[in-house]
């Protein structure tokens, strides 16, 4: 029995005729409970007053939830490209934000904050997992090997050559590594707090894998929760390449 719960935005959602739907895409989640991703799916991130959600969610006892009608376009399945390794963009809205560290922090390669303005540019939702560098490089040099966790030990040379490589497969010039201030500026999320979900530490390790519970070593991709915009492990996990030297 499937039981409908739609969403608060769904009829804002883009409507498809079922006669073009031609894939059908199942994703298993690293999020510990319905309850969970029913928060994150609900978040409003997207400027047509949407957010991120599958159709269908299928709970620990076997429970299944329509979250939103069939002919609707659901933003995780959008942009499907049958030579893609699987990274899924998000729209990163353009903006002005305040970029620096916290004096109070005592970083003082962070200092002075300044304003900075961005351009609308795109993200991709997770890390760049294992399984998707091997797919492109032909090889895997982690420490930590899982096909869903992040690339590591991976230099900047390398990550260029990946991008290089990427752009050909998918026939594009797109791909690139944003650049400090847009990492910063995707982090913070249109937010103004000490970290995107706001300044208690006691909330980081929902948002992080810090080495905090025996976690050692990288996790798997999405394992904790997105920051206001939908990205995930923008905090912990592996430390992220960007295109330019520090600011």
């Amino acid at each position: 029995m499937i039981r409908d719960k739609p969403l608060p935005y769904v009829e804002r959602l883009q409507t498809r005729a079922l006669t073009d739907v031609d894939l059908v895409v199942i994703h298993c989640t690293e999020l510990p409970d319905l309850a969970t991703a029913r928060e994150y799916g609900e978040r409003i991130v997207h400027a047509s007053g949407t957010g991120n959600s599958g159709h269908h969610y299928i709970d620990r006892d076997g429970g299944v939830f329509r979250y939103g009608p069939e002919e609707r376009v659901a933003h995780h399945v959008r942009g499907h490209n049958e030579h893609s390794v699987g990274i899924e963009l998000v729209p990163i809205p353009g903006g002005s934000f305040v970029m620096g560290g916290d004096p109070a922090d005592r970083h003082d390669d962070e200092l002075p904050p300044h304003p900075v303005r961005v351009a609308p540019f795109y993200l991709g939702r997770y890390e760049v997992t294992q399984a998707q560098w091997q797919a492109v490089m032909g090889y895997n040099p982690s420490s930590y090997k899982h096909p869903q966790r992040p690339v590591d030990q991976v230099t900047w040379l390398e990550v260029q050559s990946f991008i290089s490589k990427l752009n050909r497969m998918e026939g594009t010039s797109l791909y690139r590594l944003p650049s400090e201030a847009e990492w910063e500026y995707a982090a913070r999320a249109g937010t103004t707090g000490r970290w995107s979900f706001g300044d208690d530490p006691a909330a980081l390790d929902r948002y992080a894998w810090v080495g905090r519970q025996g976690d050692i070593g990288t996790q798997p991709v999405g394992g904790r929760l997105p920051n206001p915009w939908g990205l995930y492990d923008m905090y912990g996990n592996v430390w992220e390449w960007v295109q330019d030297c520090w600011h």
